[in-house]
């Protein structure tokens, strides 16, 4: 099946840690890596599959800055790695982005957009 992309904003090649933090107390804080990232949200990488539709609050820090982010987001999509044995590939869409995240987020990506495009 083939997937039909929606994204709205470019994305670049991600290669740092992430932290999800699920809203429901049941369900225990992970960390994946980032597949790639861009304005809208992020494609995560990681061995547990998560619900889609959940709400999570996603914690990391771009590659070359100090300041850290947290982005209330949300699960939609997840499937199995085709090319990572055992990894589930997620994409998690940004819901609650303050002003300040999205310039620093619009800022590397446009910084690295040149060396590493994916899909607009």
């Amino acid at each position: 099946m083939e997937h039909k992309e929606r994204r709205q904003h470019p994305r670049i090649k991600g290669s740092f840690r992430v932290i999800a933090e699920p809203s429901s107390a049941f369900i225990i804080d992970w960390s994946c890596d980032c597949r790639d990232i861009g304005e809208g949200g992020i494609g995560i990488l990681e061995s547990r599959e998560p619900i889609i539709g959940n709400k999570v609050e996603v914690s990391f820090t771009l590659t070359g800055t100090k300041h850290k982010i947290s982005i209330q987001s949300k699960v939609v999509w997840t499937r199995l790695s085709d090319t990572k044995k055992g990894k589930f590939e997620s994409g998690i869409k940004f819901i609650e982005v303050s002003e300040f995240n999205r310039q620093l987020l619009r800022a590397y990506v446009e910084k690295y957009q040149d060396s590493s495009s994916s899909a607009a």
